[in-house]
């Protein structure tokens, strides 16, 4: 399943949408799904409010796959260079802190790395361009 979003807050919720239309047709497990849409959810906010794409069309492009073992998202955006699994560009929260000490940000992308079991990303060309795994 394939989906063209702009970079919009309100588009978040469509793309959650399709990837819960997508665990249904599938019969993606309920574990699978929840992981997954906590996952887009926040790579996708994370692309709206700091990606810098602006709301043109085509902004995000989104992908659905099922693998023979796994669910397989692609996230690809026209915003700027950014990885967000590279620890320079988020560093790893300090959880050993209270919650008062500790810096905003990353926790959200700590998440995804706990909730995912496979996650990359690549620049191709003028876009970011982001894969998820979720095994089955």
């Amino acid at each position: 399943m394939h989906l063209s979003l702009y970079s919009d807050l309100d588009e978040i919720l469509r793309a959650k949408e399709a990837l819960q239309r997508f665990a249904v047709e599938f019969k993606l497990p309920p574990g699978v799904a929840q992981a997954a849409e906590l996952a887009l959810d926040e790579l996708l906010t994370n692309i709206v409010a700091y990606g810098e794409a602006g709301a043109q069309p085509n902004a995000i492009e989104l992908t659905f796959e099922l693998e023979a073992d796994a669910l397989k998202i692609l996230i690809s955006d026209a915003g700027i260079c950014f990885n967000p699994f590279d620890s320079r560009d988020v560093p790893e929260p300090e959880s050993d802190l209270s919650l008062e000490q500790r810096q905003l940000g990353g926790h959200g992308i700590q998440l995804v790395k706990e909730f995912i079991d496979t996650y990359y990303y690549q620049r191709q060309g003028a876009r970011n361009v982001v894969t998820l795994r979720k095994l089955l």
